[in-house]
């Protein structure tokens, strides 16, 4: 029993930042006193592998890259794998000279490790360590450029939708995590360039390392970032998987267009369209509607519709109409979706270069503005108060709608 007691592996979470040199030798050797010692390669994903032992006095030492760890750098300095395996053999032969052992890589240090309290340094010049810990320095703020360029990258290219329109579709529970995540990391990254750049300036003035610096004191604010970490890392995972996995939000309500309860707030196909037989068509065309609120977008109504009216004198209206409905808190945020609803609708249609404005009668509303969207369509986009309507239709068949017909049915029927 004592003998599988000995070989069994403990897990720790580090109290300290893995750049917070001297807090970390400190914990590793309290660690080795209380008769846990520190495994080979046995630092990794954030947590620190110990193997149980008897207690005795074991120092430690992280020693600083000699090279960039970035990834881009390996492939411009050098052989990449010297960094992927640890230190160089010229190093470690070093190292063992004055007895310490090569143990595990520690982000962007190398952990060594010699038996008792009475060792051999081998690099201690404080000033000479400030050149070492400069070096790594810089690597981190290489590394927080690169998440600042990606941050940007993610803000102000790649996402093109409004605040209001994140709001309006339900996007905010996707985007939090999004967006959070590389922020996060810049912050995690700006921290430890401010832990690094205060011990170099420490050893600059010539104030040797202290090996035996308490790290209680901080331990409590690590944990606390660490499972802000895990918390934002989960979200993000859970988030995108539910995106990717999932069927669409949890809040939302779908119906077939037939089955829809009630009348919706504005004009269907089958008040467009003359008196005739009407028909639902589910061949080219996805049906449906998707129905949620919040507590700034109380009705929010996603309306997709094809049909065909077989009038009496055997004339076929077919018409497909999409429709967004929105009922905001108040006119403020429904001024704001407007802005953003118009636009995306003018980005899109660009990049398709189908865009053009189409002039309107006079129409008893706030705001009123027709285009031809993305997909070569009229589309309208009024509001009116607190609500916003997004509405585009297309027409095939014997008899067609004006535009004129069509938008004022559909704004009459939001009064």
């Amino acid at each position: 029993m004592a003998e599988q007691r000995r070989t069994r592996t403990v897990y720790r979470l580090p109290p300290c930042p893995r750049c917070d040199v001297e807090r970390m030798e400190s914990w590793l050797g309290d660690m080795a006193r209380q008769g846990l010692f520190l495994q080979k390669e046995g630092i990794a994903w954030g947590l620190v592998r110990f193997q149980p032992g008897e207690p005795k006095e074991v120092e430690y030492r992280l020693v600083s890259r000699r090279k960039p760890q970035m990834l881009w750098k390996r492939f411009l300095f050098g052989n990449p794998e010297e960094y992927l395996d640890g230190p160089k053999e010229e190093e470690v032969d070093l190292f063992a000279q004055f007895g310490w052992e090569y143990l595990s890589k520690c982000g962007n240090f190398f952990v060594y490790q010699a038996e008792g309290e009475q060792v051999f340094e081998v690099d201690s010049d404080p000033q000479v360590q400030a050149i070492s810990i400069q070096a790594v320095r810089d690597q981190e703020i290489a590394s927080a450029l690169n998440l600042l360029f990606v941050l940007f990258i993610n803000y102000t290219i790649n996402i093109k939708v409004s605040l209001f329109t994140i709001l309006s579709q339900g996007w905010l529970p996707y985007f939090i995590p999004i967006f959070l995540l590389p922020l996060w990391l810049f912050f995690l990254s700006l921290l430890q360039v401010c832990t690094l750049d205060r011990l170099r300036r420490k050893l600059a003035l010539g104030v040797p390392l202290d090996r035996k610096k308490p790290w209680r004191p901080r331990s409590g604010l690590h944990y606390i970032k660490c499972a802000g970490s895990l918390l934002v890392v989960l979200g993000f995972v859970g988030i995108c998987g539910y995106g990717y996995l999932g069927d669409g939000s949890p809040f939302e309500d779908r119906y077939d267009v037939q089955d829809y309860p009630g009348d919706p707030p504005f004009a269907t196909v089958a008040d467009l369209a003359p008196p005739g037989e009407y028909r639902l068509n589910h061949s080219q065309f996805s049906s449906g509607v998707t129905v949620w609120s919040s507590k700034l977008v109380p009705v929010n109504i996603s309306w997709c519709e094809k049909a065909d009216v077989t009038t009496d004198d055997g004339s076929v209206f077919t018409a497909a109409l999409c429709v967004e409905y929105y009922e905001m808190e108040n006119e403020w945020l429904a001024k704001g979706l407007l802005w953003g609803c118009k636009k995306e609708g003018k980005q899109l249609a660009k990049r398709q270069d189908s865009y053009e404005v189409l002039s309107l009668p006079d129409l008893p509303v706030d705001y009123a503005w027709a285009y031809v969207d993305a997909w070569n369509h009229p589309a309208l986009l009024v509001r009116v108060g607190s609500k916003v309507l997004q509405a585009s239709l297309e027409q095939t068949g014997d008899c067609q709608l004006s535009l004129e017909e069509w938008t004022a049915q559909m704004v009459e029927a939001i009064q």
